[in-house]
């Protein structure tokens, strides 16, 4: 049966940092050393700028509740500029799952835009259903993806002596 992808409004935030070592933040996970308890990769291409990954993400529910959905996906790298995340098989009755994190440098600053597209399984119903129920889920997971992302690699810039944090104000308040 088709799906009706839904897109997510996409989500930013400005980061106090060089746009290459957020890049380099958000992509760790593709190095052969890194341990992530959330993110194993599966396997990878030999352009080694793409892999296939097993992500478990929480997803905030209605009552506190969490939901941890896991998928395997396609992941592409594309040095400094954005990585795309591409569900590869679906999972439960998420269809169509498609993610990008787009890195633009803002006078020295990083803009980090979260894309989401996803898609339920059931035609016009799973459009309906995941309108009602999933979007916003997806929503909030964005928001507090892109919160600690921002803080992790704001941590990191203040350690970094190859790309040190911007000394300028952020570029809205000039």
């Amino acid at each position: 049966m088709p799906v009706i992808p839904i897109d997510v409004p996409a989500e930013s935030v400005l980061i106090r940092a060089d746009r290459r070592l957020s890049f380099e933040v958000v992509s760790a996970f593709r190095s052969p050393t890194a341990n992530l308890e959330s993110i194993r990769v599966l396997d990878r291409w030999d352009d080694e700028n793409r892999i296939l990954a097993e992500f478990s993400s929480p997803v905030p529910l209605l009552f506190n509740r969490v939901w941890t959905l896991k998928t395997i996906e396609a992941v592409t790298f594309i040095d400094p500029e954005r990585l795309e995340f591409e569900l590869s098989e679906p999972t439960g009755i998420l269809s169509l799952l498609e993610d990008r994190f787009v890195l633009e440098d803002v006078d020295g600053w990083t803009r980090f835009r979260y894309e989401s597209r996803f898609g339920i399984s059931g035609w016009i119903f799973g459009w309906v259903i995941g309108k009602l129920l999933f979007e916003r889920m997806f929503k909030q997971h964005m928001r507090t993806h892109l919160d600690e992302l921002k803080e992790t690699i704001e941590a990191r810039a203040s350690r970094s002596r190859t790309y040190p944090m911007p000394e300028s104000d952020p570029p809205e308040s000039r």
